[in-house]
């Protein structure tokens, strides 16, 4: 299959298209390398055959070729940053929705009918649940979740107008090698590696709150999976990582480290104002369409992330 990858540069994107490509895909990779998004061409220096367009898909003149004889889309484009995004709102306008309605613009204009949006867990909000099922309502608690919800509305109509089959996907925290641990806001995991990589004491904010931790190489399997799975319309698909006590991942990050230290203090009314609870997501859905999913040890995917981080940043 040809499978075109929208943002399939940074981190999580560029772990699908090694997956992808690795499967024996053609893969063509659109990616603007727009400033704090991760994105770099260094992430896909070792796939030789993958193409790399450096456009935006806002501003590409050539996307209706690309997309002229695509199988599959994969739009990975996104902002990950929270809390930066709560400042600089029309940046993550621009980044978790407005590319994404001109992807949807040129797929009206292609044969290309099969489309994988990476959505996130932050599209949910805190819900009054312990477990979030596929169709649970969106109700984001900050920028980055509305505007994500809003660009997953978009597929939506567009999957009901074009007769487009579209996944969009509920994921977690995802780390992994090449995730970013440069700048004032690395998320979550990355804030937990970056301190114990410098030594400095891990603060953890509230006691008994858990994530949904997903490893990166784990999730492009699954997108892979899905890019051979058949479905009809538009579907909403959660894509459960692994539920864990934050408290209990930082103890992880510290052990695989061999250092470090870490304090729980209370949480942030800054922190507390979007949090998203801890709820997890429910598998059934996912694992009807895909079977048993082969997930790597939460254990082993935090030593092999340390050591990426041990040997990039030392």
């Amino acid at each position: 299959m040809k499978i075109l990858v929208a943002g399939g540069a940074g981190f999580i994107g560029s772990h699908i298209v090694e997956q992808l490509f690795s499967a024996g895909h053609r893969v063509v990779v659109v990616d603007g390398l727009l400033p704090r998004t991760g994105g770099a061409a260094s992430n896909l220096a070792h796939l030789h055959g993958v193409t790399l367009v450096t456009e935006a898909v806002e501003t590409s003149r050539g996307l209706s070729r690309l997309l002229a004889d695509t199988d599959v889309t994969i739009d990975c484009m996104g902002w990950t940053q929270h809390l930066s995004a709560l400042k600089e709102p029309s940046y993550d306008l621009h980044l978790n929705l407005l590319s994404h309605v001109c992807l949807i613009e040129a797929l009206k204009q292609s044969s290309c009918r099969k489309v994988i949006y990476l959505g996130s867990r932050s599209q949910i909000g805190n819900p009054a649940t312990t477990i979030i099922s596929d169709d649970t309502p969106r109700h984001p608690v900050d920028v980055q979740g509305i505007h994500k919800t809003a660009a997953e509305s978009h597929y939506r109509l567009f999957a009901e107008f074009s007769g487009a089959k579209v996944v969009s996907t509920i994921i977690g925290n995802t780390f992994g090698e090449r995730m970013s641990l440069c700048g004032d806001d690395v998320g979550l995991v990355g804030g937990f590696l970056r301190d114990a990589f410098h030594n400095r004491c891990i603060l953890v904010y509230g006691s008994g709150r858990s994530r949904e931790f997903t490893y990166a190489p784990d999730l492009a399997k699954i997108i892979a999976r899905l890019c051979r799975t058949d479905w009809s319309g538009f579907q909403s698909l959660n894509v459960p990582g692994c539920s864990v006590d934050i408290e209990s991942f930082v103890q992880m990050v510290v052990q695989s480290f061999g250092r470090g230290q870490y304090r729980v203090e209370e949480l942030p009314a800054q922190i507390r104002s979007i949090d998203i609870g801890h709820a997890t997501l429910c598998r059934k859905k996912v694992h009807d369409w895909l079977g048993d999913l082969d997930s790597t040890p939460i254990t082993s995917a935090v030593a092999e992330t340390v050591q990426y981080v041990e040997r990039c940043t030392s």
